[in-house]
């Protein structure tokens, strides 16, 4: 049986990946979970019709001010249509224009600092819970003839 290997887009607004980033991605790894880097423009070009996860790191007021921009022009409503599930790990306060899709799981919010195995665990426990909400039987319900 072929073993699915999983990804996650990890955002990155600067010219060079943080320091994090190596020791997040072996971490994941070790999972079974891929964390692939992508710049804004890249992560456009990448949406597929079904749900994919997207990481955003952000340490500081510049990557804050990039996240932002980014958010309104086009990841705030990629994440309303479902295209992606997003997991902001910021030093920043949480985005409440994002609360509602929470309910929908299309945007988790981590706060920094935090221990690196604790954002392993909740992300690997995300991709693994949506991996087994997505095996269910496609067809639906049996129609029910009315007794007369």
């Amino acid at each position: 049986m072929k073993e699915q290997s999983f990804h996650i887009f990890f955002l990155n607004y600067n010219e060079q990946l943080p320091r994090s980033f190596v020791h997040l991605s072996t971490r994941l790894a070790a999972n079974g979970i891929q964390l692939v880097p992508v710049s804004p423009a890249d992560l456009v070009a990448l949406a597929r019709p079904h749900k994919q996860f997207v990481m955003s790191l952000i340490p500081d007021m510049t990557t804050h001010a990039r996240h932002q921009s980014f958010r309104k022009q086009y990841l705030d409503f990629a994440l309303k249509n479902k295209k992606f599930r997003l997991f902001e790990v910021s030093t920043f306060a949480e985005a409440e224009d994002l609360t509602m899709l929470r309910r929908l799981e299309c945007y988790d919010y981590l706060k920094l600092p935090m221990p690196i195995d604790y954002l392993v665990r909740r992300l690997s426990l995300a991709i693994m819970s949506e991996d087994f909400d997505t095996k269910a039987w496609p067809g639906g319900r049996r129609a029910k003839l009315p007794a007369a």
